[in-house]
């Protein structure tokens, strides 16, 4: 196991809880860390001292954020549980227009003790063999995301947009999954940035006493380092998991049970639920109605940032007004 089986056990506890209580719009989460993962990327947290530089850096902020964006949804669409080649470039370019494939030349790296990334005419085996271990699903969905997002900036396959694709495909792994992304905050630019460049280091030095597939194939002699790395996204899934189930916990429930003539039809009962989860589409708001057809196909299950008197509203224009019940649950 590449993570820390105590942290993986208690991400894995608090999945369970979320999934018997999923109300939380992934999706805008996702886009905060991707936001959030731009101002790590290129370096926007340098703004310059005069007016137009400020400018400057606030234009690039929004069409690096904007290309994020962009990158999101073409990933989010076209993923169907394995990453491919095409997905990679697809990614990279939505990121970076003018890179349309694999570098074709040696990466310059400084420093006492840099990593080297492989030479070019190595980049798309070892992208293959990437992608053999990270399409593997007999890995907790945490080692897969973890795996790409480190040997993806390890190969540093294209000029540029290496670490935001990364973690791009790391949160696109985890989104599959339902699990809330793994979120870098800027603050920790400096940690992270020193927590991935000593994986990188461990498993260096782990390649260079074998061989390359030798390295990938034993996954439980990895390095410190690298087991670091792997528990710090492992934390960061956790901490999200945390606030996620602490934002449900605090949202509002109610019980809406419908009457029609003494008895509501499911279709009925369908229609009033329709139009409350309208409502927290069209305001971007958490929350979300169910109607358990089996078991009470009558109530309707109400959780969100809504109040009693905004249910009764939608519910009153929509005609039901004088056929419904509603109590808010403690």
């Amino acid at each position: 196991m590449l993570i820390d089986p105590v942290l993986m056990r208690e991400i894995d506890e608090k999945m369970a809880l979320v999934e018997s209580d999923r109300s939380l719009n992934l999706d805008r989460i996702i886009r905060k860390a991707l936001e959030q993962d731009s101002l790590i990327s290129s370096g926007l947290l340098e703004a310059g001292s005069t007016r137009r530089e400020k400018r400057e850096k606030k234009r690039e902020f929004a069409e690096s954020t904007a290309r994020l964006s962009d990158a999101c949804r073409f990933a989010v669409g076209n993923y169907r549980g394995q990453i491919t080649e095409d997905l990679i470039l697809g990614i990279v370019s939505r990121i970076n227009s003018e890179v349309t494939g694999y570098r074709n030349s040696t990466v310059r790296v400084t420093g006492p003790d840099a990593v080297l990334p492989p030479q070019p005419e190595k980049i798309k085996p070892q992208i293959e063999t990437l992608l053999e271990h990270t399409n593997d699903v007999t890995l907790h969905t945490l080692e897969r995301a973890g795996l790409s997002h480190l040997h993806l900036v390890r190969i540093h396959p294209f000029t540029d947009g290496n670490g935001r694709t990364a973690r791009l495909l790391q949160n696109l792994v985890l989104k599959y999954e339902e699990y809330p992304p793994a979120i870098i905050p800027c603050e920790e630019r400096i940690v992270y940035q020193h927590i991935l460049r000593s994986a990188l280091e461990g498993y260096r030095d782990r390649e260079a006493h074998g061989e390359f597939l030798d390295a990938w194939s034993k996954p439980l002699q990895i390095s410190k380092a690298e087991q670091a790395f792997f528990n710090y996204i492992g934390s960061k899934v956790n901490i999200a998991l945390e606030s996620q189930i602490t934002a449900i916990d605090r949202l509002p429930r109610f019980t809406v049970r419908l009457r029609q003539d003494g008895h509501a039809t499911p279709g009925y009962t369908f229609t009033a639920k329709k139009v409350i989860a309208n409502y927290f589409r069209a305001e971007g708001r958490l929350g979300q109605a169910r109607v358990d057809i089996h078991r009470d196909p009558g109530t309707i299950k109400v959780i969100g940032d809504i109040s009693e008197g905004v249910i009764k509203s939608i519910l009153d224009h929509r005609g039901y007004k004088g056929k419904y019940d509603i109590e808010r649950q403690k």
